[in-house]
């Protein structure tokens, strides 16, 4: 596709650089103006890009039977979130446990068990550390 070719306003183009060179104030400045330009016009062409995509979404779900509806929206319901797709993709944990670690779950296992499965309230917890 290549980078489109923006609208650039004609009295950036008209001005010229001196030598072609940006050694002065007022080529610097044009350097600057051109280049906020072309980044303009490309944000706006990505914002109508969008815009136009949307719409083209919305109109071919209007065309839709209620059944296929129903259908789109239990697979966007499915669709992962780049967190979850990351969680997903994460490589296994093939480290063995040290003797420490066991016997650290171990102890919270038990702690768990000896409280009726439930932990310490968020809000204990920040009492306790004086974070109220």
């Amino acid at each position: 596709a290549g980078i489109p070719s923006p609208k650039i306003p004609p009295q950036l183009l008209s001005a010229g650089t001196p030598g072609g060179r940006l050694e002065s104030n007022s080529a610097r400045s044009w350097a600057i103006s051109l280049t906020a330009a072309i980044l303009e016009e490309w944000r706006v062409r990505e914002e109508v890009e969008e815009t136009d995509i949307r719409k083209e979404v919305h109109e071919e779900i209007d065309r839709m039977t209620d059944d296929e509806v129903k259908g789109l929206q239990e697979y966007m319901a499915t669709y992962p979130n780049p967190v979850v797709a990351a969680i997903r993709n994460a490589p296994f944990d093939d480290e063995p446990y040290t003797e420490e670690e066991q016997r650290l779950v171990a102890e919270a296992r038990e702690w768990l068990k000896q409280n009726g499965g439930k932990g310490i309230p968020h809000e204990e917890v920040m009492r306790e550390l004086g974070l109220e």
